[in-house]
């Protein structure tokens, strides 16, 4: 018999649109739209753009709305200055006027943050106007706040940005449920807001790979893939295996790093037999160069920020079967080094160049563990988590 019972709307609600670059954060979007749709929810998008493009599109359930890319930098510094609430403050408005009747008290907004509060902000008044349920989703902390003593900043601004602590209580006092994408971060939270409904959810590989053969060669081959800042500063790899010496290893960076100065020193020809740079790949030839070519995945966050958030590359390196050499602290270190499928530490030059001597000792021991572990990370396993929190809001 062909079940007739109307699926419930969730909304997701994001600051950004839904297929923004190929980094971690599109594709654990794609990933959570279809996770949702195969798990009988009618999956609507909300999200600005910069096209001059409004529309309700019922067919691909899609609400966007625009604001212009000269007016978006402007609201940008204002933001900065205190002058107005949030730099997206305008398309919130322009949401909420044009979208007048169209929720209801059965919907579920689903409020996507890499820390930015747009989208928070825009689901915290849609609730309070419609009595919907609101869920905020952490990708990572949100920016210009206090947490645990520590301040959550971002250090590749060239703006100081005042405290957001108070418009970030404001709203998220009025979220049914806080989902983070770490248990450092949740602890947090919980610790600073009681009366919260909080929890955690790792997001878990996205697409399993049948790894393939790597290529036979003498070299001991690590990889960096992704953004290329001051907050990954994938450079203190580069100088330990430079300074050090390591016979055999070559570390491959894989991105858009033409604008991150600190490595034009390294793309001199004397660090070609031991630095290799790559332009930017898309997900399908990331994973298939990885699986021919990369021993060891490398992964580093460093400062505060490191404590709270985990590298989406992390557990697409536990997908390939690569063991994991890292620079961080929080989950990500916890994950790594008690799972015993890597070494990681937070930033110290000794300890880095120990643990890559480690890391190229136990390779074998490590690949085997991580073999083991690859079933329980995937994010249809990882996220039944999230989807149990969902429906038990929904009674």
């Amino acid at each position: 018999m062909k079940n007739n019972i109307p699926k419930k709307r969730l909304f997701l609600i994001d600051n950004s649109p839904p297929k923004n670059g190929n980094g971690g954060g599109t594709i654990i979007r794609e990933k959570q739209k279809l996770f949702f749709e195969q798990n009988n929810y009618e999956v609507w998008q909300i999200y600005p753009n910069v096209n001059n493009s409004n529309f309700i599109n019922t067919k691909d359930r899609q609400l966007t709305f625009s604001i212009s890319s000269c007016f978006l930098k402007l609201c940008r510094i204002l933001q900065k200055a205190n002058i107005i609430e949030d730099y997206l403050s305008f398309w919130i408005k322009k949401t909420l006027k044009n979208t007048k009747g169209f929720f209801n008290c059965n919907d579920t907004l689903f409020c996507l943050s890499g820390g930015e509060l747009s989208s928070i902000i825009l689901g915290s008044k849609i609730k309070k106007k419609y009595n919907c349920f609101f869920i905020a989703n952490f990708h990572d902390p949100i920016l210009n706040t206090n947490i645990s003593g520590d301040k959550i900043i971002n250090i590749n601004s060239q703006i100081p940005q005042k405290s957001r602590d108070i418009i970030f209580k404001d709203y998220i006092l009025n979220s049914d449920y806080l989902i983070t994408s770490s248990k450092t971060y949740f602890k947090a939270l919980k610790f600073k807001f009681p009366n919260l409904n909080v929890n955690y959810n790792y997001f878990g590989f996205s697409k399993k790979i049948n790894k393939a053969k790597r290529d036979e060669n003498n070299d001991f081959n690590i990889l960096y893939g992704g953004s290329f800042s001051k907050i990954q500063k994938p450079e203190i790899l580069i100088k330990i295996i430079v300074e050090n010496n390591f016979e055999g290893v070559r570390l491959f960076l894989i991105g858009d790093h033409s604008k991150y100065r600190r490595l034009d020193k390294y793309k001199q020809k004397k660090y070609s037999n031991k630095i290799v740079f790559v332009d930017q790949l898309n997900y399908e030839e990331f994973m298939s160069f990885v699986s021919k070519f990369i021993d060891v995945g490398f992964v580093s966050i460093d400062g505060v920020l490191s404590k709270y958030c985990v590298p989406s590359k992390l557990y697409e390196y536990i997908n390939l079967e690569i063991p994991i050499l890292g620079v961080a602290e929080g989950d990500t270190l916890e994950i790594i080094n008690s799972n015993k499928i890597g070494y990681c530490s937070p930033n110290n030059e000794e300890l880095l160049k120990e643990n890559l001597n480690l890391i190229i000792r136990d390779f074998k021991s490590l690949k085997i563990n991580i073999a083991k572990i690859k079933p329980y990370w995937s994010f249809e396993y990882t996220y039944k988590k999230t989807l149990k929190i969902v429906k038990k809001i929904h009674g």
